[in-house]
């Protein structure tokens, strides 16, 4: 199975679970990015470079909603490495759409 790390703005964090199943529904295995509980123990800058190199690691890159500031810089990364990148939309926080 392909590794595929989420990558959404905060306000879908809410959302994650339903994002992990629908990634695994298309028979690949999400990765996610550092939670934000950990920024109270770790510094931004390790949890940066800790989902950098997730990214790396994996297969592809799928991004739900509207990239927010820190997803740019992942999806310029992915680019870089080549990485698949697709785009979803979440509708009424129920339903995730490709986008074409």
């Amino acid at each position: 199975m392909k590794l595929i790390y989420t990558a959404y703005p905060e306000e879908y964090a809410y959302f994650r679970s339903h994002i992990f199943k629908y990634v695994l529904e298309h028979k690949c295995v999400p990765l996610g990015p550092m939670d934000d509980w950990l920024s109270g123990f770790i510094k931004n800058s390790v949890l940066e470079n800790a989902s950098l190199d997730l990214v790396s690691r994996c297969d592809g890159l799928w991004v739900f909603g509207n990239p927010a500031d820190e997803i740019s810089g992942i999806m310029r990364v992915a680019e870089e490495l080549n990485k698949p990148i697709k785009r979803f939309l979440i509708i009424d926080s129920k339903e995730i759409r490709e986008e074409k």
